[in-house]
């Protein structure tokens, strides 16, 4: 015997109808689901959640597209009509991992700028070997000259 989906196919329509448009655009499936729960306990049109996979199954039977981006789901066809709070899409289970990752990538452009700056170093150093030996090379064609024109007559 199948599963009767009649009581939450009847509260997304009704949901629809007050919340949403059925429009362009395309909808963070975690935002729509959270005003459907919000729906849900304010006019008491279901007791619980359906859960994520119930309530995207109701979604594709009304023919919304579903769409992944970047990992996340999002619904085309259906857009809220109040715009959500803010909605983090997912929190990332593995912090100790991700702070790690962001400590040897703070480590690794600190290294790059400690060798940008020892090559700007070594750079202003050949000019001023440059500069000194150019100098230096002048006296020398300076002084050769005086050798040359002060050579017996």
């Amino acid at each position: 015997m199948a599963y009767d989906n009649t009581k939450l196919d009847e509260a997304i329509r009704r949901w629809i109808e007050r919340d949403c448009d059925e429009t362009f655009g395309e909808t963070y499936a975690g935002d729509l689901l959270a005003s459907f729960e919000s729906f849900c306990a304010d006019t008491g049109a279901m007791k619980r959640s359906p859960g994520r996979v119930a309530f995207g199954k109701a979604l594709a039977r009304r023919e919304f597209e579903k769409r992944k981006v970047c990992g996340l789901t999002y619904w085309a066809g259906i857009v809220l009509t109040a715009p959500p709070e803010v909605s983090v899409p997912r929190e990332n289970a593995k912090k100790e991992d991700t702070q790690r990752l962001a400590a040897r990538r703070e480590k690794i452009a600190a290294r790059q700028a400690e060798e940008a700056r020892k090559e700007q170093e070594r750079r202003e150093r050949a000019k001023t070997v440059k500069r000194r030996m150019a100098g230096e090379t002048k006296e020398k064609v300076a002084s050769a000259g005086q050798f040359i024109t002060d050579g017996p007559d």
